[in-house]
């Protein structure tokens, strides 16, 4: 509809060239329900956003551990994008996806997702259907399909282990790729019901440990680079010194 109405502006501007008097009003008229077509779908899809949001911060609220975990990921994928150079109406999209990633997990029951202990096998299962569960619901925005697409993808791992496609690499989108590794991270720097949180430098060495496996290798860098800088802790981005950490046991 905001496509057709483009066009047809487009026709009666060049119609509008000729001296009738007729061609300016129909082009005003024409310009006018432009208008409002354009304003209608921004409330549409503002509306949509907020209400996603607030669907978001119901799971935020239901996990007193990860209570803010959303808000962070957003700040970490946010700048994680400005150092690799990701700039536009990308960012706002790949921003909103990390806001609401975990949004499957609405419908995930409290006895796994409260559990203060260690997953069982086939709690994991049900665990890990959280971002295909995500992106179903979001299936019915339209507007949001390539958010909803991140937020499934956002758990598959670079070697092609993940799920819930196992898609591999550059098969990943972009987006997914950049939550994943910001996500890791500050679940990593986050208390859990069953583990105290790791230090910055510990979950850096994992993150290079699953450099080129679990994360894309030039994220996990750019991701490093901007942690370092916020922290002031440039070992933090040097590999020589990250790797030499001996791994915790927690």
């Amino acid at each position: 509809m905001i496509e057709a109405t483009q066009y047809l502006i487009g026709v009666l501007g060049a119609i509008a060239a000729a001296p009738q008097v007729w061609s300016f009003v129909f082009l005003a008229l024409l310009i006018v329900f432009a208008y409002f077509t354009f304003k209608v779908a921004q409330e549409v899809r503002n509306g949509t956003r907020r209400m996603l949001e607030s669907m978001a911060g119901a799971i935020d609220s239901r996990d007193p551990y990860t209570g803010r975990h959303s808000y962070r990921l957003v700040e970490l994928t946010k700048i994680t994008m400005r150092e690799l150079g990701i700039v536009g109406s990308e960012v706002d999209l790949i921003c909103a996806a990390a806001r609401l990633h975990d949004i499957g997990k609405i419908s995930i029951p409290d006895g796994v997702l409260q559990k203060p202990a260690p997953l069982e096998p086939f709690e994991w299962n049900v665990m890990q259907s959280h971002p295909a569960r995500g992106a179903d619901l979001l299936a019915r925005y339209p507007d949001f399909a390539r958010g909803a697409d991140l937020i499934r993808c956002h758990h598959e791992r670079w070697d092609g282990t993940g799920y819930p496609h196992r898609l591999k690499e550059l098969a990943i989108p972009l987006g997914a790729r950049v939550i994943a590794v910001a996500d890791a991270f500050d679940a990593m720097t986050s208390d859990r019901p069953y583990r105290r949180a790791m230090s910055a430098e510990r979950a850096a060495w994992e993150l290079r440990a699953g450099r080129g496996k679990q994360w894309d290798p030039a994220i996990v860098d750019a991701f490093l680079r901007v942690i370092a800088k916020q922290l002031d802790r440039p070992e933090i981005a040097e590999e020589r010194s990250v790797g030499a950490l001996v791994p915790a046991t927690d």
